[in-house]
């Protein structure tokens, strides 16, 4: 049977473990690097576990049998040795394949979590821009208007800002049949 080492290297395991503490304390870099080792380590396994499963399926399956059998003739022997070979092939992709759906789902949470640091960032800073536009100081002259206009409107003085002074808005209005409302 092929066996496939993994290489990890001290230095990669230490960048992985600092970019995910980034993670952790939203830094948006570091966030990033680790957004890149998480691409480039599914891409090298990619890489190398199709490596792996083409050399596999392309071993000589008679001499794993006869490695298997290791001399055993009876039939029971060569029948678990002929459907293991199979049963292995199959869980080797299974597991290569589950493997690599984890790692691209991986990818995509960290991958949006960076667009989420971005838009974050963009908001802070629109902020921090808006805060420092020096706001124009405006002042309102206070306008006298009556409490209440229960007189006419042609009463109303001209230019008065009181919402109720026309005379169909104003308390005790005749509605046409001469009822107070």
């Amino acid at each position: 049977m092929v066996a496939c080492r993994t290489f990890h290297h001290p230095d990669a395991t230490l960048g992985i473990w600092v970019s995910f503490i980034g993670c952790l304390i939203k830094s948006r870099n570091s966030v990033y690097a680790y957004s890149n080792g998480i691409l480039i380590t599914l891409l090298l396994s990619i890489a190398s576990g199709s490596y792996s499963l083409w050399a596999l399926f392309h071993e000589n399956s008679e001499t794993v049998i006869s490695n298997c059998l290791n001399g055993d003739t009876d039939g029971v022997t060569e029948s678990i040795c002929k459907n293991g070979i199979n049963v292995y092939k199959g869980v080797t992709v299974a597991v290569y394949i589950v493997i690599w759906l984890l790692m691209i789902y991986a990818y995509v949470i960290v991958d949006n979590y960076v667009e989420q640091l971005d838009d974050e960032m963009a908001v802070k800073e629109t902020r921090q821009i808006v805060n420092s536009i020096s706001q124009p100081q405006v002042t309102v002259a206070p306008i006298a208007v009556p409490a209440y206009a229960s007189y006419p409107a042609s009463q109303v003085p001209p230019g008065s800002a009181y919402a109720f002074s026309h005379s169909n808005q104003s308390y005790g209005v005749h509605r046409g049949n001469n009822n107070i409302v």
